[in-house]
């Protein structure tokens, strides 16, 4: 009888903390995600995504991430866009 009580307190536990589970997830999803195909389109590693979650850290990422220089943007100079070919 002990085990079916304690599945049932245990049952009405994680259903209290449901809630906030989802409200990781959906916080995962919007900080996580769009940081992460940010790095990549720069040229960085997508997991500088998940300096952006830390508090306070994410200010000093920010900022490391704005004043570094883009691995795409070196790459994209030296080869120039194939319709601007012609313009120079």
């Amino acid at each position: 009888m002990d085990e079916i009580s304690d599945l049932g307190v245990w049952l009405l536990l994680s259903m209290a903390y449901m809630d906030r589970l989802a409200l990781l997830a959906l916080y995962i999803a919007v900080t996580l995600v769009p940081w992460a195909l940010i790095a990549r389109k720069a040229g960085y590693s997508w997991l500088w995504g998940f300096l952006f979650m830390i508090p306070f850290v994410n200010f000093i990422a920010l900022w490391a991430f704005a004043l570094l220089p883009w691995r795409a943007a070196r790459t994209s100079a030296k080869t120039p866009a194939p319709g601007l070919a012609g313009i120079r």
